[in-house]
């Protein structure tokens, strides 16, 4: 059998031990509270495995943040189709927001230091959608 044959059938092996653990743990608890994520950092943890076990190191698993114009396109672009989307909806009057009372809604779990409720809202827009970014790429890193 050839060495990427053996690599491939390791990685399943691996991804199946592991996730059949927190499968397990689903069914016998009747519950997926606390193993989703776990469960999704099977994939990830089989993947560095298998290539320190074939490689020693982690080189080819093709790790890194690539061209920062293409993360600020990552980044930027949900941002402006919400932002297509949203002022349609406001500017045809197919739908309203109260900024102040949204404002007030959200400001006792974010505090922003903005007074006006535009400015309010971009920096809470940006605020939770970077730290959305953080914690669903710790989440999702697993699996990718």
């Amino acid at each position: 059998m050839s060495t990427v044959r053996k690599k491939i059938l390791v990685y399943l092996v691996l991804v199946f031990a592991f996730s059949s653990v927190f499968y397990y743990l689903m069914i016998t608890s009747g519950s997926i509270s606390g193993y989703t994520l776990p469960l999704m950092w099977c994939p990830g943890v089989a993947a560095v495995l298998t290539q320190l076990l074939f490689q020693h190191n982690l080189r080819g698993l093709g790790w890194g943040l690539g061209k920062p114009r293409y993360l600020w396109v990552g980044y930027g672009l949900p941002l402006f189709y919400s932002l297509v989307v949203y002022g349609i909806v406001w500017l045809t009057g197919l739908g309203r927001v109260d900024l102040t009372v949204f404002m007030q809604n959200m400001r006792p779990s974010v505090s922003l230091p903005f007074q006006s409720p535009v400015l309010y809202l971009i920096g809470y827009v940006l605020f939770m959608t970077t730290l959305l970014l953080a914690v669903g790429s710790v989440q999702a890193l697993g699996e990718e």
